[in-house]
């Protein structure tokens, strides 16, 4: 039309794109400028850093053992230490703390279970164990699951059936343990072993799933890790026999005899040792564990005292050792329950109490 002159094309559409390059240029600075930014701060911030790349296991870690278990009779041991026995077979559901049975890095998971003529394993049995972690401070379900055991009836030939358990091979606990060459947790090959409890009872055997795992952790290394290995009785000269126990005895007399005359204070220094160990275990302030035990000592003479409990004494040709691995041993009575004992007749019940010994330079512990 006449007055008006005609848009060039190309220069209308290029001075477009170059506002929209100008603009999306200036967009690529300031996010550069950003991302410069927030990545200086994080390197200028080690601690950020490091917390972000953390392992839980470094970290105040607190570890439990997931049960879930139903028409199965097992035991379920770490390291050697009987955690759980359950013979009954009756369905079970419970988490149970570990840290104060933990190595710092070597530890070995196992499953137990039993058969005989009376108890054939069940189609319908299934126990599965796992040991899990997570930070002592965090939340209850944010559990990593380090190792695991599951046992079912269907699946009963374990050697023909390899995934029962966690996977040989190496985790990385600061990436929700991942599998990676170079992870700091190591989960070896299961171990299984069957073997005739009583020479006999030919139907009488016992079955062992045994997880080995390298947990490197930063708790302490407990005591008793470092005690004298304790000598199976089998093997004890029986001239020597009596002796021995008999100084096993006398502990467990004298902390019944304390409990039952209230001198409870007197009875505090045998616990010293592994009362500090709890108290590091689980993070508590120091003396927070001998606290409790005095407290709970101290309530079980007030009921003594009343007559409200009677302590349930036994001949000490009815008490046996009962062995937690290599270092560690407790007294049973001829029922397998503790020896240290008391009976609330008219609650119709019974309390326990279920101590466990180290012996270091022939001196209990």
């Amino acid at each position: 039309m006449a007055g008006k002159s005609e848009e060039d094309p190309y220069q209308s559409n290029h001075g477009a794109l170059a506002v929209r390059h100008h603009l999306f240029f200036k967009r690529m600075l300031i996010m550069l400028a950003l991302w410069f930014l927030s990545h200086s701060a994080f390197c200028a911030d080690p601690q950020l850093k490091e917390k972000k790349m953390s392992s839980v296991l470094l970290d105040k870690p607190y570890f439990t053992l997931r049960i879930e278990s139903r028409s199965c009779k097992y035991n379920v041991y770490l390291n050697g230490i009987a955690v759980l026995e359950h013979r009954g077979g009756s369905p079970l559901t419970m988490e149970m703390p570990l840290n104060h049975w933990m190595h710092t890095k070597n530890n070995d998971l196992q499953l137990e279970y039993f058969t005989d003529k009376d108890w054939p394993l069940s189609p319908k049995m299934d126990c599965h164990i796992t040991l899990q972690v997570r930070p002592n401070e965090g939340d209850e379900n944010s559990h990593l699951k380090l190792g695991s055991i599951h046992l079912q009836g269907q699946n009963i030939d374990l050697k023909d059936n390899p995934l029962i358990v966690t996977p040989p091979g190496r985790y990385n606990s600061s990436r929700q343990l991942y599998k990676e060459d170079g992870g700091d947790v190591v989960i070896k090959a299961a171990i299984i072993k069957d073997e005739q409890v009583d020479k006999d009872d030919p139907h009488y055997f016992s079955h062992a799933i045994t997880l080995p795992m390298d947990i490197p952790n930063s708790l302490p290394l407990w005591a008793f890790y470092g005690s004298d290995e304790i000598p199976d009785i089998d093997f004890i000269p029986k001239d020597q026999y009596p002796q021995y126990k008999n100084s096993f005895v006398k502990i467990y007399q004298n902390i019944l005899q304390g409990i039952t005359t209230g001198n409870i204070d007197a009875l505090l220094p045998l616990f010293a040792e592994r009362n500090q160990e709890n108290d590091r275990a689980f993070y508590f302030e120091a003396g927070h564990t001998a606290k409790r035990l005095k407290q709970v000592f101290q309530n079980v003479h007030e009921k003594l005292k009343k007559n409200e409990a009677k302590p349930l004494t036994v001949d000490a040709k009815y008490l046996a050792f009962d062995y937690q691995g290599k270092n560690l041993v407790r007294f049973l009575r001829n029922d397998d329950t503790p020896a240290i004992a008391v009976n609330y007749p008219k609650l119709h019940m019974s309390e326990s109490f279920d101590i466990i010994f180290r012996r270091k330079n022939d001196k209990w512990i």
